[in-house]
């Protein structure tokens, strides 16, 4: 019986080798750099690498000898068999890992105050061991071990709605490995923690899947504090919102003894007194934004300046911009042409912090603030299916200041 070749790439030996069929129609890994050897349309060298063609594995089984490859070769095993057995193995699942990057943005004067602790992370997407260093990182709970705790958090969340036992669910996901992780993008929260609820079950969130928040988690809304916790406890990572920024800066300020350097409203102040340390932790972790080069996509709260590196970004606009002014400079104001409009690329921006504007959809820009707070909607962006899922809110919780 033929076995179909796996078509990809192996991360093998430290290297990163790409998967080809050789003239029998068995698997070999290609000795070079990706396109070794390639020979099939599929696997041509300048083909772009998807993001589902990526497996990574510590150790690829083979032959050590000539006696073991003699009695593999008896055995009927050969050199596909064995490398469709190893991709298929639960530690070949597919998984998301951020990586925070070490290159710190660029604050001027004032220098790099190390507040977020990580300036822009890196999502990637590949697989990784239970026994890796990355293992810790990583988002699928059947990779690392923990998808009885991936289970009870959803139950508790009512993101799984089921009376199903623990175990039955488990066996379930478990004999599931075709699952194919996603990202599912999710715009401006404010404390709207029934309608995330509810748009996180419409978007079927399994094991595996990485939620990405835009930031603004907080305020506006019932529920900031449950907002926090929930995503922090299903692992999600998110981007710095302005909102959130004022949190941490009362907090900041209070825990320093000195008084916080703009006006915090009372709200604020009020969720950054009550906010459990653990998940104020989380909340001041995340950086200012997340870039997906496998998809060529950069999530921020606000905006991305046209014609500054990322490393030069101003966290302020990245927080707060929202149209070009007359001579195409960044402000904050409303009623003007949207940033988005005018952005070039090459990335994506994948941004929030709009409710004004509701959802936007750009040449290279994509707007997620539907003004779930205000009586709209929440909106997620579920990744690389690229498609929009959205619930309406239960009621108008605040007004939409429409002033510019």
């Amino acid at each position: 019986m033929r076995i179909a070749v796996p078509k990809g790439v192996v991360f093998w030996r430290g290297r990163k080798r790409r998967i080809w069929a050789d003239g029998d129609g068995n698997a070999a890994v290609g000795n070079g750099k990706i396109g070794a050897k390639a020979n099939d349309a599929d696997l041509n060298p300048d083909r772009d690498v998807t993001p589902d063609l990526f497996v990574v594995l510590d150790k690829l089984e083979r032959p050590r000898n000539s006696e073991e490859r003699r009695t593999r070769d008896d055995s009927g095993a050969n050199s596909a068999s064995v490398l469709a057995a190893a991709l298929m193995q639960p530690r070949a699942l597919k998984s998301f890992v951020v990586q925070p990057k070490t290159k710190h943005l660029y604050l001027g004067r004032r220098g790099w105050k190390g507040d977020p602790p990580i300036a822009a992370a890196e999502l990637r997407f590949f697989t990784v061991r239970p026994d890796t260093p990355t293992a810790k990182h990583c988002c699928d709970p059947r990779t690392t071990g923990k998808l009885a705790e991936w289970i009870e958090t959803s139950k508790k969340w009512r993101i799984l709605n089921t009376n199903e036992s623990d175990q039955k669910l488990i066996s379930s996901f478990s004999s599931r490995p075709e699952h194919r992780s996603r990202v599912i993008v999710i715009g401006d929260v404010h404390g709207c923690i029934d309608e995330l609820e509810r748009l996180l079950r419409n978007v079927n969130y399994a094991p595996g899947d990485q939620v990405i928040f835009l930031g603004d988690l907080v305020a506006k809304g019932p529920a900031s504090l449950e907002v926090v916790q929930l995503a922090r406890e299903i692992k999600a990572k998110s981007c710095r919102g302005n909102h959130d920024h004022k949190v941490i800066s009362w907090r900041s300020a209070a825990a320093q003894g000195v008084r916080a350097a703009e006006d915090i409203p009372p709200e604020h102040q009020k969720i950054a007194e009550s906010m459990p340390e653990a998940d104020y932790k989380w909340l001041v972790g995340n950086p200012w934004l997340i870039t997906y080069p496998d998809m060529k996509m950069i999530f921020v709260h606000a905006g991305i300046e046209s014609g500054l590196a990322l490393s030069r970004q101003r966290p302020f606009m990245l927080m707060n911009m929202r149209s070009l002014s007359g001579n195409g400079r960044p402000t904050t104001r409303k009623g003007l042409e949207s940033w988005a409009k005018s952005w070039e690329g090459p990335e994506t921006v994948i941004f929030g912090h709009d409710a004004s504007r509701g959802l936007q959809r750009h040449k290279n820009a994509i707007g997620l603030d539907s003004a779930c707070v205000h009586g709209g909607w929440l909106t997620a962006l579920i990744l690389p299916e690229n498609q929009t899922i959205s619930v309406q809110a239960r009621r108008k919780y605040k007004p939409l200041n429409k002033t510019p």
